[in-house]
């Protein structure tokens, strides 16, 4: 098929521990990507890799944090042992842990979390539990792949952005420092179905490009409104281009840390 119909998952998770001072935080990424040629998905695949990287630059640029990423995208990374082995290699009580994965995904029974399609099969109840199991303040996760009945046949960076504005850098603070939780979202309500173009899933451009764009102005931002934005865009670029309705769902329990 010419777009490969996708789900969305974000989930934050926030530890209960006190703020920790900037330069003492990492954000140690795990990237994976289906650069395969399975479904023809491979190059937005591509680009939605060098967008979530660039923009894991650009806040650690505007935070003054480390950034720790392995990305894993090759034949013989493309496996469960070996993204749960990138995640155990993070040290307990990390600051900030990001995972991120497109690529192909299905579920087994009815359920809103899917499986990972990659060798050896991997449900990304997993992947939280490993990423809980580590203890960090602030956990993100964010899955772009489908959500529907496995296939017949299961095979188990741009240039970073300008020197950020201080509005920029005091909002991205805000967002990425001063809260705990969970955020739980998908990129289509049950029924519906995602589409990723030849620039990458629409739901990824979108949440990001909420993200940009809430952070540069002089109201403060908030998860909600980022949310809500990405939602009516995802949903109007579908129209647009007529696809089938896609409207993103998200729910979300977080506290300011105090």
């Amino acid at each position: 098929m010419n777009f490969l119909n996708l789900r969305f998952w974000v989930i934050l998770i926030g530890a209960t521990c006190s703020f920790i001072p900037a330069q003492s935080q990492t954000i140690h990424a795990v990237l994976v990507g289906d650069l395969s040629k399975s479904g023809g998905i491979g190059g937005g695949v591509q680009q939605d890799l060098d967008r979530v990287y660039n923009e894991l630059r650009f806040i650690c640029n505007t935070l003054q944090l480390e950034l720790e990423s392995t990305m894993l995208s090759t034949e013989d990374q493309f496996e469960r042992d070996v993204v749960l082995g990138e995640l155990k290699k993070i040290p307990k009580k990390a600051d900030i842990i990001f995972f991120y994965y497109s690529g192909h995904g299905y579920c087994q029974e009815k359920d809103n979390l899917p499986y990972l399609q990659i060798y050896g099969g991997l449900h990304i109840q997993e992947v939280i539990q490993a990423v809980r199991d580590k203890q960090p303040r602030l956990a993100i996760l964010l899955t772009d792949c489908c959500n529907g009945p496995p296939p017949q046949q299961y095979h188990d960076r741009s240039d970073i952005r300008n020197i950020p504005s201080k509005q920029q850098r005091a909002n991205l603070s805000f967002l990425f420092q001063s809260f705990r939780g969970e955020i739980i979202g998908t990129a289509s309500r049950y029924g519906q179905e995602a589409y990723i173009g030849p620039n990458g899933s629409y739901f990824t451009q979108a949440f990001f490009d909420a993200l940009q764009s809430n952070t540069t102005k002089e109201v403060k931002p908030n998860w909600a409104m980022i949310f809500n934005q990405a939602q009516q865009e995802t949903r109007q670029t579908v129209e647009r281009i007529k696809f089938d309705q896609q409207v993103p769902y998200y729910t979300m329990s977080i506290s300011r840390i105090k």
